[in-house]
């Protein structure tokens, strides 16, 4: 490989429709700088040629094939090339096959799909908005497929998808209350699959516009969720959901007082919510006693202490995993912008980094942030004061941080 060829993407195209790869033959020429492109038309000729190239960054396949069909081609190359960024395409009507590709895909686009949109879509894999992880949680990352939701959350919002009295709403207040759940229905309402409606910040906006039986499938369907007893770990996922309502409460309210509007406001309360989404995945590899409890305190954190152990923080390992699922780079940045411990200068990331700081270091009630008309004098001392480098939520030097 010469180093022109190392600065290219390496991006793999199944399709079983020989039309079709013609098509994108012609269509990708003019990416030559940035992509080596490869073509297969079966899931097993895909497979034989991942495995005779030095790396593939990104395989795009279609769904509906015959014999190896998309989602069970991805299945093979996340156990076999975990760190393959994977895209599938799929007709609209055909929800059934989104709801198996939902594990194992990064991302799932509608066909027909415009070339421009799909360049988009892989040049913001490729773009990264957080310093590259390391192993083995780049790997870890890559193998994801299902998150482990809180129990007795898990177990309500089954209840309620089975009911036939079921009520939106209610529905909403279940997966908004659990960042796993959060995390899955905001991805799947902003795909490029169901990416008729922009971008959806909101868990009450995203229910409402899938609908009961979309959300059943992504739930029950999919199997997208680690049942009661799964795949936590060592993490306290109720201590983590409480953390995280109290940093999306805080960050929507800080927000308001920034002057944001609504969305702007929704996004916040997303960004807070799956800020440590991150955890979820490190929740898998051993840990030693001592730094797991100091996680689930979520007290002193030393974030040095995570990256020299998993390979990368919370922030920067949630960063990797939302980019790679498609969320908003305005939220991917926020996220992993909390591991710098400094508030940026876009909106978003002040008002997220902000409420954390005001809720962890100041010890401000989140509740109190929640309320945009409750008056918090520390608010403007913490959105100019820098943190210490390295540490998640200190309480060494509060006083100096918030002008207390």
């Amino acid at each position: 490989m010469t180093p022109d060829d190392a600065s290219r993407l390496t991006v793999v195209f199944v399709d079983d429709e020989p039309n079709v790869l013609d098509g994108l033959r012609r269509t990708t020429r003019r990416f030559r700088s940035t992509w080596e492109t490869h073509f297969a038309d079966d899931g097993p000729a895909a497979l034989e040629l991942i495995a005779g190239l030095p790396r593939v960054d990104v395989l795009v396949t279609d769904m509906r094939m015959p014999g190896m069909d998309g989602a069970e081609l991805l299945s093979h190359v996340r156990d076999r090339w975990p760190t393959v960024a994977r895209i599938i395409l799929s007709g609209q009507s055909d929800h059934d096959a989104v709801f198996r590709a939902i594990g194992p895909a990064h991302q799932y686009l509608a066909k027909p799909c415009d070339v421009d949109a799909l360049a988009a879509v892989i040049g913001r894999l490729d773009a990264g908005a957080c310093p590259a992880v390391v192993e083995p949680v780049r790997t870890l990352i890559g193998r994801v497929d299902r998150l482990p939701a809180l129990p007795e959350q898990y177990q309500r919002l089954t209840e309620q998808l089975g009911s036939p009295t079921a009520r939106l709403a209610d529905i909403a207040a279940v997966i908004a209350d659990d960042v796993a759940l959060t995390a899955e229905v905001l991805r799947v309402v902003n795909s490029a699959f169901f990416g008729l409606y922009g971008t959806v910040h909101s868990v009450e906006s995203a229910v409402s516009l899938l609908g009961i039986d979309v959300i059943r499938g992504i739930v029950l369907g999919s199997k997208l969720f680690d049942l009661p007893g799964g795949r936590s770990g060592w993490l306290d996922l109720r201590a983590l959901g409480t953390r995280s309502r109290s940093v999306a409460s805080a960050a929507r309210g800080t927000a308001l007082r920034l002057g944001a509007e609504h969305a702007a406001a929704a996004a916040a309360f997303l960004t807070g919510m799956v800020s440590e989404i991150g955890l979820l995945v490190m929740a898998q590899l051993e840990i030693d006693t001592d730094l797991a409890g100091e996680i689930n305190r979520g007290g002193s954190v030393d974030l040095d202490d995570e990256r020299r152990h998993f390979g990368g923080d919370r922030f920067q390992v949630g960063a990797h995993l939302l980019g790679l699922w498609g969320f908003d780079d305005l939220v991917v940045q926020a996220v992993c912008g909390l591991g710098a411990l400094r508030c940026g200068d876009d909106p978003l990331s002040r008002a997220v980094c902000a409420a954390r700081r005001l809720v962890f270091d100041a010890g401000v009630d989140p509740v109190a942030l929640a309320d945009p008309r409750e008056p918090i004098p520390a608010i403007d001392a913490v959105l100019g004061a820098p943190s210490s480098p390295g540490r998640a939520g200190t309480h060494a030097d509060q006083d100096a941080q918030v002008g207390l």
